[in-house]
């Protein structure tokens, strides 16, 4: 699955339009190292409100519409809106998934998935190559595509496991393929953020600065455009980046302290 992520965390508020345009350019965007599009297919979101209320939503294909102005066109914000905490996904399907009938909202992301402890919700994109054989070996019998599973195994990994790096450590070596992904672990009132990358993807860059917030997105250009400023301004510094089509292992998960405004702490 070939598509692309954004992602903030952080004190100061950010203006959910800005993330609307870096989504639609996203959705589009053709480089010379990359050519295909990001996204087309489908386009979902999941956001942490103050109040520590999880709020999501995932559109599919539109003929001759962008799936980005479908899912903000839901009515769920407003323009003016501004968000401490979200995560945006847009969808280009793999070959494996690219069938009509895989195009619906259903196989579109976040996948959410929730256990007897924990939830988890998660982005991705990539293939996860050994989806078929994980989710044998964790007994998954009903998913949409690779991403579900991904989401599903770590899911079962966290239940398993109990604790967040030991869990961490076996999903990084449990994936094959060419990964990115991005997770939002609850347990009660704990939160975590987790982002992984391993192969090779349509790229990765991670900004974060030392008041603990963080910005991700797929591609620096369109980020370095939409959030140049905030990124200046909040003395932000590039801490990864794993060009497209660039062979790389990641891994990394934050404890994520909720008394807002949110900031990230190393675990």
């Amino acid at each position: 699955m070939s598509c692309g992520i954004f992602g903030y965390v952080g004190r100061s508020k950010v203006k959910l339009s800005n993330i609307k345009s870096l989504l639609k350019e996203l959705e589009n965007l053709k480089e010379e190292v990359d050519n295909s599009p990001l996204g087309g297919h489908g386009a979902g979101y999941f956001h942490l409100s103050d109040g520590l209320v999880v709020y999501h939503n995932r559109v599919g294909y539109y003929e001759n519409r962008s799936p980005v102005d479908v899912l903000f066109e839901l009515g769920e914000f407003s323009p003016d809106d501004e968000v401490n905490f979200f995560a945006g996904h847009v969808r280009r399907a793999s070959d494996e998934f690219s069938k009509i009938e895989d195009l619906d909202e259903l196989h579109a992301q976040p996948f959410i998935h929730v256990g007897r402890k924990y939830r988890v919700i998660g982005i991705h994109n990539g293939f996860l190559r050994n989806y078929k054989e994980l989710a044998e070996k964790f007994k998954i019998e009903e998913y949409f595509t690779d991403s579900d599973v991904l989401t599903r195994v770590f899911l079962n990994i966290l239940e398993k496991k109990d604790d967040i790096s030991e869990s961490c450590e076996e999903l990084f070596s449990s994936v094959e393929g060419g990964n990115t992904a991005v997770f939002l672990v609850e347990r009660r009132d704990n939160y975590w953020l987790v982002i992984l990358h391993t192969g090779k993807t349509r790229g990765l860059v991670i900004y974060e600065n030392t008041l603990g917030e963080i910005l991700f997105c797929s591609r620096r250009g369109p980020l370095l455009k939409h959030f140049g400023n905030l990124i200046n301004n909040r003395n932000f510094f590039e801490s990864v980046y794993i060009p497209p089509k660039e062979q790389n292992l990641f891994i990394n998960w934050w404890r994520i302290e909720t008394d807002p405004p949110f900031r990230l702490s190393e675990y």
